[in-house]
């Protein structure tokens, strides 16, 4: 997913399973609190299906195991959100993109090398001077 805040793109997650037929998600609140100020883009085709808060609200109380299926999706979203601020506060640019290339490792070739300097926090020439040091290191 990409998004587009006030018209500067950023990737603030690679929000899908990693296998074609995955699932991307956003709190409900996100859209409500930021109506008009942030964007999304799916880089590959895509079906979206989108809810309010209220609407979700009404599908839970349809289908019971729809909020503890959602509750669980938030709760690994929410791990993972505070992993990566972990990574981003305690490893060098470098130790970063090792860790992206190790957890994601099919997305390097499917995402825009902007897209993962965006994710990493860097910029895609530092990001570009640390695949050359890594080549050079082998």
């Amino acid at each position: 997913c990409v998004h587009v805040v006030h018209g500067v793109t950023h990737c603030l997650g690679v929000d899908m399973w990693h296998n074609n037929g995955g699932f991307c998600h956003r709190l409900p609140v996100v859209g409500h609190l930021y109506r008009g100020q942030v964007k999304h883009r799916s880089l590959e085709p895509t079906e979206v299906i989108q809810f309010g808060y209220d609407g979700l609200h009404v599908l839970y109380k349809k289908i019971p195991k729809l909020d503890k299926f959602f509750r669980m999706l938030l709760e690994k979203a929410l791990v993972s959100s505070q992993k990566r601020i972990i990574r981003n506060f305690s490893l060098t640019a470098k130790e970063q993109y090792l860790a992206f290339k190790k957890l994601y490792p099919e997305m390097e070739r499917r995402i825009p090398q902007y897209l993962i300097a965006s994710y990493l926090g860097i910029t895609k020439e530092f990001l570009s001077k640390i695949k050359s040091q890594l080549i050079l290191e082998q």
